[in-house]
Order: C-alpha cells, then structure tokens, then sequence
C-alpha cells in the first residue's frame, strides 16, 4: 500500500490526501522524507562524480606538468644546443632551423654546415681523430652512422646476393662495389636466342624481349609501349610543360636532351 503512494507521490504529489494511521506519521509525511532522502542521495552522488572528474582532470594535467616540467631534458638540438624534455617539442623546435642557411664553418678549410654536429665530423677528417670503435673487429670511425652501418656487416643475416657468382652481402653498397670491382667486365648472362651476352641478367631480359616484341610498360597519356621501364619513365617526361631543352638554330623547345640532339642531327 505504501508502494502505491509513493508512486503516486512522484506523479501527482497534490492529490495525496492527508492519511493517518493511528499514532503513526501521515503516509504524506513519510514519503515526503523518503523522496528527500533519496534526493540528498543523489546530490551527494553527484558531488561524488563532480569530483572525481576534478581529480582525473588533476591527475591529466599533473602527468603533463610532469613531463614538461622535469629537471631531465634528454633531447637536445644538435644545431643551437637546445635542450627538451619531450621529443615532439624537438621536432617541432627543428622547423625553426628549417630554412636556416649554413651557419657552422670549420675553421681549417672553411666549409661550412647547416648543423654542428655534421661539421665537427668533417673536422675529423683534418684532425684523424676516430672516437667510434667496432667491437667485433676493432676498426674505427669518425662517425657514429658510419659504425652503425658497419656493424651491419656482422651479422648472420646477408640479405643482399650477386646474381653473378651467388655471394652474400650484409650492405647493398658492398653488394655495389663487389659487382664493379670482380665482374665488371664479366658478361656471364647469354641470350639464347642471338647469343648476344650481357653482365647483368634484367639487361640480358630486356634485350630478349626485342625478339618476343613483349612491351610490358605502356603510357597513361598516350598509350605507347615499351620494353623497359627505363624507356617509359624517360617518354613520360615528354608529356610535362617543362621543356628545359632549347635548340640554339630555330629556339624550339625540347623535354629531354636527346631529342634536342635528335632534332639537331636531322
């Protein structure tokens, strides 16, 4: 019975009638205290969430005045000497050194560097100083990045082969000297066709497509096709407005040198 004044207490609280039980408080009354009770219920619910959204926006700024406001500033610009806390504040600092010209000049030749650090390494090659020593082998290096690099020739991992004689290398650029300076005149790959023989197998495969008439790459512009996507990067140069190539006769514009040179043969 209580159950059904309280409810009609919330919708129609004017038309609860004065009801009394015996030496009982009216039924009005009581329900009057319950509503205020769960009333103050809920403010202090919501005093409760008022502040811990208060302490999590404290805790938030607290963790950021932390991080920007400690005594460590790990990060320092290598061309002002600058240091910051945070590496996003950094990389941010660095655009201000975007547009700088070269500000740092070695005082033996006179070269000069937009960053520090790059021109205390070309000093080096004055002085001989090498500060960086490989720890495997014992070689040493002027600069950090070239130690980096070399380390690389260490590992067990060679990811980079000759197609030539099948050896491994760790760096690509090694790769590049061991080609130019063993099989430079070597000319191992062979077309069966013509028996003409090349020192590269992708050259001795696009020659062999001149037999097959394969033309793989074609033009988005005007179609045209190619063997080599050498020759089709060269002719899409001829679909640009820059035409940097004059003829010094008749003053007509070319986009690639040889066609100026073509030009000027006929």
């Amino acid at each position: 019975m209580l159950l059904l004044y309280y409810f009609v207490a919330v919708i129609l609280p004017s038309c609860i009638a004065q009801i009394s039980n015996g030496n009982d408080p009216p039924v009005q009354a009581r329900i009057t205290d319950q509503l205020e009770q769960k009333n103050d219920t809920k403010e202090l619910d919501i005093i409760h969430h008022q502040k811990s959204d208060r302490q999590f926006e404290y805790s938030f700024n607290q963790q950021f005045r932390n991080e920007t406001h400690t005594d460590e500033n790990p990060f320092k610009c290598i061309l002002c000497g600058k240091d910051f806390a945070v590496r996003r504040n950094l990389l941010r600092h660095r655009k201000i050194h975007a547009n700088e010209k070269k500000l740092f000049k070695c005082d033996i030749c006179s070269k000069t560097y937009s960053r520090r650090y790059d021109m205390n390494v070309h000093k080096r090659k004055h002085t001989g100083e090498k500060s960086y020593k490989c720890n495997a082998c014992g070689k040493e290096f002027s600069d950090l990045r070239y130690l980096n690099q070399h380390n690389k020739t260490h590992l067990l991992e060679k990811p980079f082969k000759c197609d030539l004689c099948g050896r491994d290398f760790a760096l690509r650029s090694h790769l590049k000297e061991h080609s130019l300076r063993v099989h430079a005149n070597e000319k191992l790959f062979k077309c069966d066709i013509c028996s003409k023989t090349y020192s590269r197998r992708y050259d001795m495969d696009v020659h062999k497509r001149i037999h097959t008439g394969e033309k793989p790459y074609k033009c988005n512009v005007c179609g045209k096709e190619f063997s080599d996507l050498r020759y089709l990067k060269q002719h899409n140069k001829t679909h640009l407005l820059e035409k940097p190539f004059k003829c010094d006769l008749c003053g007509r514009d070319f986009a690639l040198r040889s066609h100026l040179k073509e030009h000027s043969l006929r």
